[in-house]
């Protein structure tokens, strides 16, 4: 089986690339170098929230938004995509992960790792407390993992931040070798 996201995280990127074609700002037939005929079957699909869609489907759909609309930042633009994602889960199916958190703590980042590991099929996630009061999560076998969910990942963690803590923390990653990843969070 693929390495996949749930449907309940793909459902807005789809709708996006859908708006663009509904917009005319995207041509499907004419982004053929960017959307596998597999990814365009996935957009025209009636996707559930518990469906399961290939990662690398949702990262081309997101590329090839942060192209169309991510201007000259679109790597913040998938940050603030992430942001709406955070809180559109955090309203909704996932509100209570919200709720149980005291903040942005160990507890807090624990509790979005429990997100991520509904939301991926393919990741192991483990977080930690650094002395210098900052967290550092660890994943692993994330070679599949795109940038551009990566991103959109580190936006999610900024929403959760802000609205337990009250602060936006700042969030950065990096790759290590063998589909490793370092997301440190330093609280706000």
């Amino acid at each position: 089986m693929a390495a996949s996201i749930k449907g309940s995280a793909f459902q807005s990127v789809q709708s996006d690339v859908l708006r663009l074609v509904d917009r005319q700002a995207v041509d499907l037939d004419e982004v053929g170098s960017e959307l596998t005929e597999k990814d365009r079957g996935c957009l025209d699909s009636f996707v559930t929230p518990v469906s399961w869609v290939p990662i690398a489907t949702y990262g081309r759909c997101l590329e090839l938004l942060a192209r169309v609309e991510g201007g000259e930042d679109p790597v913040g633009y998938l940050r603030a995509r992430g942001r709406e994602g955070a809180k559109r889960l955090l309203g909704g199916a996932y509100q209570g992960f919200a709720r149980a958190s005291g903040g942005l703590d160990l507890k807090g980042v624990q509790i979005v790792i429990g997100v991520a590991r509904m939301l991926y099929d393919f990741m192991s996630w483990d977080a930690r407390a650094l002395p210098s009061g900052c967290f550092e999560v660890k994943v692993s076998d994330a070679a599949d993992f795109p940038d551009t969910a990566l991103h959109s990942a580190e936006g999610f963690l900024e929403f959760y931040g802000e609205l337990t803590s009250g602060a936006r923390p700042r969030v950065n990653s990096k790759r290590g070798g063998q589909g490793e990843i370092t997301i440190l969070v330093t609280p706000g």
